[in-house]
């Protein structure tokens, strides 16, 4: 790791700035077969980012007479990381948590309850670390203590967690460091958890498997689920299950696509419930499938908006972008300015006036379509971006302009008929892709004549940047006849169909590596 980055430093003094190597990034990514879903090796390899990087910044910097250990050990790391995001640190008596966050605009520190609520698990004190892994740096925005988190922080019952606004945290680590030495109880008092027979915990773990894109931790009630892990032979039991799974899954799937030719993989697809914004529970939005580090680049397909007021670090920044926006001549550094422009000013006139401005001005299709991009992010409730939106659907004859406008459109006025949307969902082939699932994507969108417009995009997943070669992407009618199909070159970051259906229609669409294959059922 290195330390003391002037770049960063000069943005912001008062802060730890971190950054790291490419070695650094290749030594953090887990190992093939430690995880039993997408998501928990992105969350593994955040956590070891940041668990080497603050481990060296206190063995480098700080001088202690306690032992410096990672808690509870190496080797419970992969059981931690599979269900739950932060590491532990042992300093002597006092305990830390580091909590990586990606989010570039981060206004809350959220702390998951396991941490909290746990006794076995409660730490002195909470750090929150962000991580930007294309710039290779971390920056540790403050801390709170098991008290603050416990008795102000706001619990979430829904996603069980512990969040304080990022301003009422303790920037200065030197506090952290003093109150070591004078505050020795930062915790608040904890409820203990029940004691699990062994008939309890066998049920629990079976009720807990899980399609393995995602954590269980959400499936029982916390007293139950917070005993389970509290426990090392438990967490233990439902570690080898969910991987163990996972193995029989993927054996399974090669088996079955073998000597099937379709084999529908779930119940029917309501897409006219989409509209409504009812989804079925296996297709989410791509923030939540593939992260927020690769959601932006999946055709912007988004659940319900997140708007949030810029920074004061980042609203000095607005007018410079804009006024970039109105006198630079090179397309790429236009693009750029306006894809700023929508991560950090949600509800600015000036920053959604420009970016209207720059659908009407510019020649180049990607900064247009960037521009459009944007206001989907920025402009929610605007009537002039619903109405630039609205004309550029009507007068554009781009087919990605189109589309892009009418997810943009979507969240900016869910209600409007010409109004898209667009969820998304793990295709696992299993051995045919190395075990590395694809992201099957769907947009619709309202056209004339009560058609409806549908964009299948199939793109791959896991840091991987092309899609295996001979991959296809295959739709089929009611009677099973092809009628759209789409196949990977050696070098294709996607492959996509697009076509419209009437109400009442219903069609596959089939993803194909080989003799392996996944099929996805679909009504109007």
């Amino acid at each position: 790791m290195k330390f003391g980055c002037t770049e960063l430093t000069a943005i912001d003094t008062e802060q730890v700035w971190l950054i790291f190597s490419p070695e650094d990034e290749q030594q953090a990514w887990p190992q093939d077969g430690q995880y039993s879903y997408e998501a928990a090796y992105w969350n593994a390899y955040l956590n070891r980012l940041c668990l080497n990087a603050f481990m060296s910044w206190l063995k480098e910097y700080l001088e202690f007479t306690e032992p410096l250990e990672v808690w509870p050990s190496e080797d419970e790391f992969p059981k931690l990381w599979e269900l739950v995001n932060g590491t532990a640190i042992q300093l002597g008596e006092t305990r830390i948590v580091v909590i990586p966050s990606e989010a570039v605009d981060i206004e809350e520190f959220c702390v998951q309850q396991e941490w909290i609520d746990i006794p076995s698990w409660v730490a002195n004190y909470y750090v929150l670390v962000q991580v930007n892994p294309d710039n290779r740096w971390l920056r540790v925005l403050g801390y709170a203590t098991h008290q603050m988190l416990k008795q102000n922080g706001k619990y979430n019952k829904i996603t069980r967690t512990y969040s304080l606004e990022r301003e009422d945290l303790i920037e200065d680590l030197n506090v952290m460091w003093m109150a070591r030495e004078f505050c020795r109880d930062e915790k608040a008092k904890v409820e203990p958890l029940p004691k699990l027979s062994l008939v309890e915990v066998r049920k629990l773990v079976e009720q807990l498997k899980q399609p393995f894109w995602c954590s269980p931790r959400l499936s029982v009630e916390f007293k139950e689920w917070g005993a389970l892990l509290a426990d090392e032979h438990s967490r233990q039991e439902l570690y080898n299950c969910l991987l163990r799974d996972r193995a029989v899954v993927a054996t399974e799937s090669i088996t079955t696509t073998v000597t099937a030719d379709i084999v529908p993989s779930s119940e029917l697809v309501n897409l006219s419930q989409w509209f409504q914004r009812n989804f079925e529970k296996s297709w989410r939005s791509i923030e939540e499938l593939l992260g927020p580090r690769e959601s932006n680049l999946a055709f912007a397909f988004r659940g319900n908006p997140r708007f949030k007021e810029p920074t004061s670090e980042q609203t000095p920044a607005i007018p410079a972008l804009i006024e970039l926006l109105h006198g630079e001549p090179d397309e790429e550094k236009r693009l750029k300015a306006a894809e700023c422009l929508g991560a950090i000013a949600p509800g600015n006139k000036d920053a959604i006036t420009t970016l209207i401005e720059l659908l009407n001005t510019s020649h180049d299709k990607w900064t247009k379509y960037q521009a459009t991009e944007s206001l989907g992010r920025i402009g929610f409730g605007n009537p002039e971006a619903i109405a630039a939106l609205t004309k550029l659907l009507h007068s554009s004859k781009d087919d990605d302009l189109r589309w892009q406008a009418a997810l943009s459109l979507g969240q900016l006025d869910p209600s409007h008929p010409k109004a898209g949307v667009g969820r998304g969902r793990h295709i696992d082939l299993g051995m045919q892709l190395g075990g590395h699932p694809v992201a099957l994507l769907v947009a619709i969108a309202g056209e004339e004549d009560e058609e409806v417009g549908v964009l299948l995009r199939v793109r791959p997943t896991g840091g991987e940047i092309y899609l295996p070669a001979g991959l296809e992407l295959i739709v089929l009618d009611e009677s099973g006849e092809v009628f759209e199909q789409a196949q990977a070159r050696s070098a294709d970051n996607w492959i996509q169909l697009q076509f419209s259906v009437g109400v009442g229609d219903r069609f596959s669409v089939k993803v194909v590596l080989g003799d392996a294959s996944h099929t996805e059922e679909f009504g109007v």
